[in-house]
Parts: structure tokens; C-alpha cells; sequence
């Protein structure tokens, strides 16, 4: 049934696939439906500005995902900026890997939504 519909998986590690922004697009819609996923390790993958828009997409509809890993994922800045975007209207996310991205002024804009966000218990921006 692939991510979106499936009922059983609590954690799922995709790191160093090569999944690129194509791939990291249809991983943020699936995970848009899935409702059972806690934990997602996207770890080193080349998602950037078009995956980061659709991870976003994804924490702001998803209730279930309470942690997320993307350590160098490309994201660059402005996928940065979109992700903590979602992060804002998250209802479930405790932890969060951002480590090893092109952040430079993305960590301004993450410490501003933090002041905001009660369930982020961890943020890795190493």
C-alpha cells in the first residue's frame, strides 16, 4: 500500500537513497495520509527547495510523526524556511535533525518559531 495508506509502520529509514526532490515530493504527500508513522530518517538525501515545500506540507496535516530526520538533505535556505513553516502548525513533531544543511540565516528563523512551538522537545542544527 506504500506510506501513504500503510497501518503497521511506526519508524522508516530511507537515508542515503538518492531519493531526490522528486522522491522527497512524493514522500511529503504520502505523508500527508499516513496516520501510524512516528519516526522518519531522511538522512543524507538531495531533497531540496521542492522536497523541504512538501515536508512542510506534510507536518502541517500530519498527526502522527514525532520525529523527523533530515541531515543533509540539500534543503538549502529557503527549503529551511518552508519547513519551519509546517513546523509552526505542527500538532505532534518532538524532534527535529536539520544538521548539516546550508542554514546560515534559517537558524534566526528557527529560533523564532520555537518560541512559539510547545511540543519540540529537540532541534539539532550541527
Amino acid at each position: 500500500p506504500g506510506i501513504a495508506q500503510n497501518e503497521c509502520l511506526r519508524e522508516l529509514d530511507l537515508s542515503e537513497n538518492k531519493i531526490n526532490r522528486n522522491g522527497g515530493d512524493a514522500i511529503g504527500r504520502a505523508l500527508t495520509f499516513n496516520r501510524k508513522l512516528e519516526v522518519l530518517k531522511l538522512n543524507r538525501n538531495e531533497f531540496g527547495l521542492r522536497g523541504g515545500n512538501a515536508m512542510a506540507s506534510a507536518l502541517t496535516q500530519n498527526k502522527t510523526l514525532k520525529k523527523l530526520f533530515m541531515r543533509n538533505t540539500v534543503l538549502l535556505e529557503q527549503g529551511v524556511n518552508r519547513l519551519v513553516d509546517g513546523l509552526r502548525t505542527s500538532q505532534s513533531l518532538e524532534e527535529l535533525d536539520l544538521g548539516s544543511n546550508s542554514l546560515w540565516n534559517g537558524v534566526a528563523t528557527i529560533s523564532s518559531v520555537l518560541k512559539d512551538k510547545t511540543k519540540l522537545k529537540r532541534l539539532n542544527l550541527d
